[in-house]
């Protein structure tokens, strides 16, 4: 499902949904609202092959980046047709924000 080379200018937005739709089909469900509902986990922004998140709390981004992220990374490898994908978390109530 990776994506074609003349259509590399998504946004953090759509990748992000093309993330979620694949990663909804390996997480409980719960586990999607819970960590990855619009108003708690939103993209930022895509650099090449990195993806970043803001979540609302440090709380969330550490158990996103231990449970999840590579997880999220594997799909974002296979969207983004590389190796070398990265996924960035910042949390609202700790790390800088841009």
């Amino acid at each position: 499902m990776g994506l074609e080379s003349n259509n590399l200018e998504n946004t953090a937005g759509e990748i992000w949904g093309m993330v979620k739709e694949q990663l909804s089909q390996k997480i409980p469900p719960a586990a999607m609202f819970t960590w990855f509902n619009d108003d708690k986990c939103e993209p930022i922004d895509l650099d090449k092959h990195t993806l970043f998140l803001r979540v609302n709390l440090s709380f969330s981004k550490k158990v996103i980046e231990y449970r999840f992220s590579s997880i999220i990374v594997s799909i974002l490898n296979d969207i983004l047709s590389c190796d070398d994908a990265e996924l960035i978390i910042l949390a609202k109530d700790g790390d800088f924000i841009y």
